[in-house]
């Protein structure tokens, strides 16, 4: 989470206890294709016990706290993009909706390995100002392309999922996306700092 340690601590327990709780009911029901998406929560534990770390290490230097921000971010921007197409896909049983799950998981891929080369030849940081804000030169900034593909990858499989609750978690995360956007597209004019890249309060 983006406002302390103890909330993104305790987040982390909680969604890893909520995966537990999957991989229990996947195994009593020996429903193997469940599995990818009963270990969301988990990956989100990861993402929040990352934060965690960060909120009790910033600010400063050090190696723990750029595994830290790095396993967030990797999580964000190369896991979901993949994992979440593929997870839904495996639930999904209609062709339509199966062909457009595919597709974005195409797309997802391909974000993905453009993810790894921004990490690789771009400068990456993490500030601490009241909330965690990470900074990755060229990814999203006011690019509506880049911002429409990854919601296309993360967003899109569960809107096209014939699963009711799936498509109410879609449009849940849709609003979430949308509102941080704003939020954080409004402060970076307020402040004039377009040019510096992504400096987004993710989490």
């Amino acid at each position: 989470m983006c406002f302390s340690a103890q909330i993104s601590f305790i987040a982390s327990g909680l969604l890893a206890g909520v995966a537990a709780a999957s991989y229990y009911e996947v195994a009593k029901k020996g429903v193997l294709e469940q599995l990818p998406f009963a270990t969301i929560p988990l990956l989100f534990a990861i993402q929040q016990f990352a934060e965690g770390i960060l909120w009790t290490l910033l600010p400063g230097s050090s190696p723990i706290i750029t595994t830290a921000m790095y396993t967030f971010l990797s999580v964000a921007f190369i896991v979901w993009p993949i994992f979440l197409p593929s997870a839904i896909l495996l639930l999904e049983k209609n062709f339509i909706r199966r062909l457009i799950i595919a597709t974005c998981l195409t797309l997802g891929i391909g974000w993905s390995f453009v993810g790894i080369w921004y990490f690789i030849t771009h400068n990456t940081t993490v500030l601490i100002d009241k909330h965690l804000y990470y900074s990755v030169e060229g990814i999203m900034q006011e690019d509506w392309l880049q911002m429409s593909l990854y919601c296309a990858t993360t967003i899109v499989p569960f809107l096209a999922s014939s699963n009711r609750a799936l498509q109410v978690m879609g449009i849940l995360a849709a609003l979430a996306i949308v509102t941080t956007y704003v939020m954080w597209l409004t402060v970076v004019v307020l402040n004039g700092s377009l040019r510096s890249g992504l400096r987004m309060p993710i989490g």
